[in-house]
């Protein structure tokens, strides 16, 4: 079940990757070519602009989310494909939120599209810091890192390969067991999701940069 464990963090987590980066380089572009001060210039509402960014990449990586749920689903045949697909959606849309994030804080669009991936990346690999504890363990340390997304992916993906390894899979009959519980990644995502969309707004509008 390590084997589990281990290929559905590290694999799903590098299915990010791309998606990530070409979405940074994306939204750093449209800066780095004044588009977006064009727009504005033209009239378009600031959050009506935000909006378009965040639900045409929501989209994106939802077809994303439904493939890799499939491809999961393979390797985890006691886990029902909607658990896998809410799991992995969450983190996909805690990957929208970071690469909105991310983008506040370059000028050059090629740049932003070679260190997202790093950067993302790297977020996934202070679980391994908790390599041998189990649910019950380091609880607080764990809530702690669960504030980088890939991180708090990974720990969903342990109690995930837990109850595959004992032939059960996730339900919601069991996803609330244990002190650092199924449940509680889940909400880990969506928290991250929510701060980082949020310090991206709040730093977009705070941030000196070349374009204003």
């Amino acid at each position: 079940y390590l084997a589990v464990q281990f290929l559905l963090a590290l694999i799903l987590t590098m299915c990010q990757l791309f998606p990530v980066s070409l979405l940074v380089k994306s939204l750093v572009e449209e800066k780095e070519l004044r588009l977006k001060q064009t727009m504005k210039i033209m009239g378009l509402n600031h959050a009506v602009h935000t909006a378009s960014w965040y639900l045409s990449a929501c989209a994106m990586f939802f077809i994303n989310a439904l493939i890799s749920s499939l491809i999961a689903t393979f390797f985890l045949p006691n886990t029902a494909y909607w658990v896998l697909l809410l799991f992995i959606g969450l983190f996909c849309l805690a990957s929208v939120s970071f690469a909105f994030l991310l983008s506040v804080f370059f000028t050059n669009a090629i740049l932003s599209a070679v260190c997202g991936p790093v950067v993302f990346f790297a977020m996934v690999l202070p679980k391994y810091l908790f390599f041998g504890s189990n649910r019950y363990e380091r609880v607080n340390e764990k809530l702690a890192a669960s504030l980088l997304a890939p991180t708090a992916f990974a720990f969903g993906a342990e109690v995930l390969g837990d109850y595959e390894y004992a032939a059960v899979g996730v339900s919601p009959k069991n996803w609330t067991d244990g002190d650092y519980s199924f449940v509680l990644s889940l909400l880990a995502l969506a928290f991250d999701a929510v701060l980082y969309f949020l310090l991206a707004l709040y730093l977009e509008r705070t941030l000196p940069s070349r374009y204003g």
